[in-house]
């Protein structure tokens, strides 16, 4: 995920280094495009499978063996339906939800534990995410407000000592921090650049470490959106197994021996997609927002050297 910003941030930065010196500079080679987990056809497949085992259970309850229908008449099977559908205390489904969690297994309850880590903790990266972008948002945009009404470079770094820390303000002190060192070592007393090429590796490491600081904990969202579906499938075929083993255990398909088992598949489902969709939908959103700050990390760092080349080049 990191490579996917920062090839882009790369790319822009090597654009002010060619801006700076006339020299063209190529992207590392290691900067490579990353791709959004494809989740989406995954649960395709995991729905369609879903399906496909409902159906046998379905066959199984419908189409018993002959030796279980000689056990078991027609009218008999018939009434032991009907009893467990009249039943005064519902049966499995009587205390809802949280009654069909108790009646679980503890393979069930293990798969339905991970997924609850998985959620608790990727809706706690989602809500700090969300609080660091919106606040480094606004204050990188009152901060480059400031800096264009600047008429003079020091009135900018008085300004910057007065304001909340933000990116592009982290990308100005480091420019004018080489700014300084190229200054002192002229030995004149007076700002100077002589050379640009310095300012902008600077300023290019700078962008580079604040896009990784807004990207650091994306990888659990994009691993909880990859990989709580297939948990939650993990649990949806344990409990279809436990369902197909319960009526070889009984000899019977009605439906009192085939719910414990399927509400337990469906449980883990419900799970797993309810812990994946948000982190899928968070992390999309984040990388956008990432997306659109390293773009206006670059185009400060390039108005920065230009202003830089006009008034300070010697």
């Amino acid at each position: 995920m990191s490579s996917v910003t920062r090839g882009h941030g790369l790319g822009r930065q090597a654009r002010v280094a060619g801006t700076a010196g006339g020299t063209r500079v190529r992207n590392p080679p290691g900067a490579t495009t990353d791709s959004i987990p494809c989740t989406v056809p995954h649960l395709i497949r995991f729905l369609r499978f879903l399906r496909l085992l409902a159906a046998l259970v379905a066959f199984a309850a419908v189409r018993t063996p002959s030796a279980w229908a000689q056990q078991v008449p027609e009218q008999q099977a018939l009434s032991e339906v009907t009893s467990v559908a009249l039943d005064s205390g519902g049966g499995i489904f009587a205390d809802g939800f949280l009654g069909l969690i108790i009646a679980a297994g503890p393979v069930a309850w293990l798969v339905l534990a991970t997924l609850l880590f998985f959620s608790v903790v990727s809706w706690a990266v989602i809500l700090t995410k969300s609080r660091a972008l919106s606040r480094a948002e606004q204050q990188s945009a009152a901060f480059l407000q400031r800096f264009r009404k600047a008429e003079r470079l020091t009135d900018v770094v008085d300004a910057a000592e007065r304001m909340p820390p933000s990116p592009l303000l982290q990308l100005f002190r480091a420019g004018y921090d080489e700014v300084l060192f190229q200054s002192r070592t002229a030995g004149d007393g007076h700002l100077r650049v002589s050379n640009l090429e310095a300012v902008a590796r600077r300023l290019l490491r700078a962008a580079s470490t604040e896009t990784a600081r807004f990207e650091q904990r994306m990888t659990f969202l994009a691993t909880t959106g990859g990989a709580t579906p297939f948990i939650g499938l993990f649990g949806t075929v344990w409990g279809i197994m436990q369902a197909f083993r319960d009526i070889a255990a009984t000899q019977a398909a009605n439906i009192s021996v085939v719910a414990p088992g399927v509400s337990e598949a469906l449980i883990a489902t419900a799970a797993g997609l309810a812990a994946a969709i948000p982190a899928v939908i968070a992390y999309n959103a984040f990388l956008a927002r990432i997306r659109t700050l390293g773009a206006s990390m670059d185009d400060f760092s390039m108005e920065y050297v230009a202003l830089l080349e006009r008034h300070l080049v010697r």
